[in-house]
C-alpha cells in the first residue's frame, strides 16, 4: 500500500499562478483525505509546525543568497525534510521571450536564467506543468534529479462559487481577450481580425480585461470597446474576483506567438473562459491541445482564420453554446482538479522516494523510507 509524504507548500504572495498549482491542489487534497497543506512564506508560525510534513515545497523559488540558501537546505535535511520547488513557467531557457520585471514596471529584483538553474539544483526535485518544461529542466539537471508532470486542472467547485451571485455587466453580444502583459507583436494578426470584425458586425463589443495591448485596443471603436482592469484572483475590498470579469465574454479569444516560452506553457485561459460560459477560439501553439476544432471550439491561427472562426460564432449563436458544452464536458472529465487532485500526492511520492537516496544525513521517517 502506498504511503503519501506530508506536503506544506509555502507562497509569498496570492495570485494566478498560486491558486492553479498551490492553493487549489492543496485544498482540493484536503477534501479528498491527503495531508496537504498551504501556507504563506512571510508567517513566522510556520516553524511551529514544519516538524508535521515531509516535503517543503518552495513554489518559483530563486534564490538570491545560495550559501545562505545552501545552509537552509543543509539543515532541513539534517531534520528529515525534503526541499523541492514547484515550476510553471519556463525560467531556465528562453526567460527572455517573456517580458522582464523592468519592461513590466516591478520593481522587484528578478533572478537571471543561471540564478534559477543554479536555485532549482539546490532543492531535492521539482514537480512542472508540462512534459516540455520538464524537458527544458532535464537538458541541465543530473539524471538523478527528479522531476514529476503534474498539470494545470480547474477547481471548478471554485470557480462556481466565486462567480455565484455575480451578474454580468455587460449587455450585447461580446467577443473578448483577458490576460497580462506581453510583447505587443503576439496581438498584431488577432487585432487585425477585431478591426475587420467590428467593421462588419456594427453590434458587436469588445472587452479586454486586464492588460490593454495597443494592437486590440486600436483595432475597435472606443465606444464598443469595454476594458476590465485587471481583477485579483480572490477579490477585494472594492474589486470582485478575477473570473467574475470573464462573466463578460461570449466568445473568448485565446492567442499566444509560437514561441519555446509559450510551448512549456499550458491552455488555462480555455478551461477559464469555458468555465465563465464563453465560446473559445484558439491558436494551434498551446490551445490545439485543449480545442477539438469544430467539435467544442475553433482554431484559428491567421487573420483570415480568425475573421471566418468569429463571423461563424457571431452568426451561429446555437454553435457557440454547443461548443460551450462540449468544451465544459471535457473539461470535467479531463482537466478537472477533483477528478485529477490525487497526481499531486502521485507526484510528491515518487519524487520523496528518489530524493531519499541522494539527501545525506537525513533522518529516516518510519513507513515512509520502509
Amino acid at each position: 500500500m502506498a504511503v503519501y509524504p506530508k506536503v506544506l507548500s509555502l507562497i509569498p504572495e496570492m495570485n494566478g499562478c498560486a491558486m492553479w498549482r498551490t492553493v487549489w491542489p492543496a485544498e482540493m487534497l484536503q477534501q479528498q483525505g491527503y495531508f496537504a497543506a498551504w501556507d504563506w512564506s512571510h508567517n513566522d508560525s510556520v516553524v511551529d509546525v514544519i516538524h508535521l510534513f515531509d516535503i517543503i515545497c518552495y513554489p518559483r523559488q530563486a534564490w538570491t543568497d545560495m550559501e545562505a540558501a545552501q545552509k537552509f537546505i543543509d539543515n532541513a535535511h539534517r531534520f528529515g525534510k525534503v526541499i523541492i520547488t514547484e515550476i510553471d513557467d519556463d525560467v531556465y531557457e528562453w526567460r527572455e521571450q517573456q517580458k522582464s520585471h523592468a519592461e513590466l514596471g516591478i520593481d522587484k529584483q528578478q533572478a537571471t536564467i543561471e540564478e534559477n538553474r543554479a536555485s532549482l539544483l539546490m532543492m531535492d526535485g521539482a514537480t512542472v506543468s508540462t512534459h516540455r518544461l520538464k524537458s527544458v529542466i532535464q537538458s541541465f539537471a543530473p539524471d538523478d534529479f527528479p522531476v514529476e508532470v503534474v498539470a494545470n486542472y480547474i477547481d471548478l467547485d471554485w470557480w462556481r462559487m466565486m462567480t455565484h451571485g455575480w451578474d454580468r455587466q455587460v449587455d450585447g453580444l461580446t467577443i473578448g481577450w483577458a490576460g497580462g502583459d506581453r510583447y505587443e507583436e503576439e496581438f498584431r494578426v488577432l487585432g487585425e481580425a477585431w478591426r475587420r470584425i467590428a467593421r462588419t458586425y456594427p453590434n458587436v463589443l469588445f472587452v479586454i480585461q486586464g492588460h490593454q495591448p495597443r494592437h486590440l485596443v486600436e483595432a475597435v471603436p472606443e465606444d464598443r470597446l469595454i476594458p476590465i482592469d485587471w481583477l485579483p484572483i480572490t477579490g477585494g475590498p472594492d474589486k470582485p474576483p478575477y473570473c467574475v470579469g470573464l462573466l463578460n465574454i461570449d466568445i473568448m479569444c485565446c492567442t499566444v506567438e509560437q514561441t519555446m516560452f509559450n510551448a512549456c506553457k499550458t491552455p488555462i485561459k480555455a478551461y477559464e473562459a469555458t468555465a465563465s460560459g464563453a465560446a473559445v477560439v484558439g491558436t494551434q501553439w498551446l490551445y490545439g491541445q485543449a480545442i477539438d476544432n469544430g467539435k467544442n471550439g475553433l482554431i484559428a491561427n491567421t487573420v483570415d482564420e480568425w475573421e471566418q472562426a468569429l463571423s461563424y460564432l457571431i452568426d451561429n449563436p446555437k454553435k457557440r453554446a454547443k461548443f460551450q458544452r462540449k468544451m465544459m464536458k471535457k473539461i470535467q472529465s479531463q482537466y478537472s482538479l477533483r477528478v485529477n487532485a490525487w497526481n499531486w500526492s502521485e507526484a510528491w511520492r515518487r519524487i520523496y522516494a528518489q530524493a531519499v537516496p541522494r539527501i545525506k544525513n537525513r533522518v529516516l521517517i518510519p513507513g515512509i523510507d520502509s
